[in-house]
């Protein structure tokens, strides 16, 4: 379908190399770009009328000992979960109003994406189990 990048921090590579070692091989590509050049997302998965959209946000919960944990888990929680989901609701808007999405960030080549009916937008945390 189009060129694919391999991902710009080490999460967005890992989980590109997942996708790549998996059945959305085919229909996998990182790093696509929206017309302001920013990136839409850390990778998109296309596959005949669905969307995947892939995030993902390397961020571990702190550790700090004279701090209540549930006070660090909802903070944590707000300032990575609840604004990784808020980001991918984002990018679900901008394809399904048919705005273009771009091989890289210089919108140099389009991005063909099919009309599409069922989507996913999924966070991916690769710190969310991990402490500082």
């Amino acid at each position: 379908m189009s060129e694919k990048a391999r991902g710009v921090t080490a999460t967005e590579r890992l989980l590109a190399k997942f996708c790549e070692q998996s059945f959305l091989k085919l229909w996998s590509y990182p790093n696509r770009h929206k017309d302001g050049g920013h990136e839409l997302c850390d990778l998109l998965a296309v596959f005949g009328d669905t969307v995947f959209i892939f995030f993902d946000r390397e961020n571990t919960l702190p550790d700090i000992p004279d701090k209540d944990p549930p006070v660090l888990w909802n903070r944590w929680k707000r300032n990575v979960i609840d604004r990784q989901v808020k980001t991918a609701h984002g990018a679900e808007r901008y394809i399904r109003r048919g705005r273009p999405i771009f091989l890289d960030a210089k919108r140099g080549k389009r991005f063909p994406i099919p009309s599409t009916r069922t989507w996913s937008a999924d966070p991916v945390r690769p710190g969310a189990c991990r402490r500082q």
